[in-house]
């Protein structure tokens, strides 16, 4: 500054597609995985269960004494690999130790277990001890525990495949071991004490991989140090278990499991080129090809001043007003717009009159955010 003195669509169109819609949305909807059996043991089916011990059916579902089931329905391939799933009856008067069994000889000596033993506090507060155990040649020990809290009608998933038992809790993974020493035998069940388990389903392994995820559905924001993403949740096959998690691989290397179709990775650079790669499981750990995309992350914000000559003078930045000196937070590369007015008032009798910007630039002019501290003098 210086001193100085569309096309629209029929009615019976739109109807014909909204019931075209309404059939596949049905259809979407009935697809899904199934069990090829299931008992809520109101009785004990000796034709499907084989039974050692005092268990009893009822109201509880299966209740008792210590004992063990095991299932003589056939996997539908025939093979060791299958999910047991069980819903527990969990009261503080039934809170002793259930076990979903996998592998299990007609003895019961060679098997792998996911037992699940509760506990009620004097406040009524269930908590418990979830475990992997192996029974080999009538030696137990246990694989693998963790502590989890629990729930009536709470519901535990064990997943054989190969050699890997997975376990999820209410849908959500809880803890995997991997071990190789009994490769066959039957699914079943197994109660100590007043315990209730009133209902199991068995599975076949879900062989089929989920689809994977459709890039032109991948949406994301970068900033400095952070990048967000989301993506359309993949699809499992008609008869799937169901997407379980996306893996997700940060230029070729692991970063994460997430559950929900979206991430926020907090561990970017500035100026960053990353390649992300997102790959969907199901429930049965079959894993769907890697669908990758690319993200640039912006420099680091850099400081920017927009001034006067003299300051204390009234300058617009990218649409509002500020009383010069501006400091601003930039990032490299970003636009932006300063400008000022041709003509201001100061002290009684002054006046100021604009005459250039330090980057000669119009007295309304655009600005390309620079990587280093930068100012512009009006």
């Amino acid at each position: 500054m210086k001193q100085m003195t569309r096309m629209a669509r029929s009615p019976r169109a739109r109807l014909l597609l909204l019931v075209v819609l309404a059939l596949l949305s049905a259809a979407l909807l009935q697809a899904a995985y199934s069990y090829y059996y299931s008992d809520t043991f109101s009785t004990i089916d000796t034709s499907k269960w084989i039974q050692n011990g005092t268990l009893t059916a009822g109201a509880n579902g299966l209740t008792g004494g210590w004992g063990w089931l095991y299932s003589t329905v056939a996997v539908p391939d025939g093979s060791s690999e299958y999910e047991v799933k069980g819903r527990l009856r969990l009261t503080s008067a039934l809170n002793v130790e259930y076990a979903l069994v996998l592998r299990t000889d007609t003895t019961l000596n060679n098997h792998y277990a996911v037992e699940y033993k509760p506990t009620y506090n004097s406040g009524g507060v269930c908590n418990g001890t979830l475990r992997i155990s192996r029974s080999l040649n009538g030696s137990w020990s246990v694989m693998a525990s963790t502590s989890y809290s629990c729930h009536d009608n709470m519901e535990i998933r064990g997943i054989m495949k190969g050699s890997t038992l997975s376990v999820f809790v209410d849908g959500v993974y809880a803890m995997q071991w991997t071990d190789a020493a009994i490769a066959t035998g039957k699914p079943g069940v197994s109660l100590d004490a007043n315990t209730g388990l009133y209902r199991v389903d068995l599975g076949p392994l879900d062989r089929v991989a989920p689809s994977a995820v459709n890039s032109s559905t991948i949406t994301y924001t970068a900033q400095a140090a952070r990048v967000d993403a989301a993506w359309t949740a993949a699809a499992d096959d008609a008869n799937g278990a169901g997407i379980w998690k996306y893996e997700v691989l940060r230029n070729g290397v692991f970063l994460f499991n997430v559950t929900t179709p979206a991430f926020a990775d907090l561990t970017v650079s500035p100026a960053t080129l990353y390649t992300y790669s997102l790959i969907p499981h199901d429930f049965h750990n079959n894993e769907a090809p890697a669908t990758t995309f690319n993200v640039l992350t912006p420099g680091a914000a850099v400081t920017h001043t927009i001034t006067s000559a003299p300051t204390g003078r009234t300058l617009t930045v990218d649409g509002a007003s500020c009383t010069s000196p501006c400091s601003f937070q930039w990032t490299p590369a970003s636009s932006h717009t300063i400008a000022t007015t041709q003509t201001q008032a100061g002290a009684a009798g002054t006046q100021y009159q604009f005459s250039s910007w330090s980057d000669a630039g119009a007295i309304s002019h655009t600005i390309t955010a620079s990587s280093t501290p930068a100012t512009y003098t009006a």
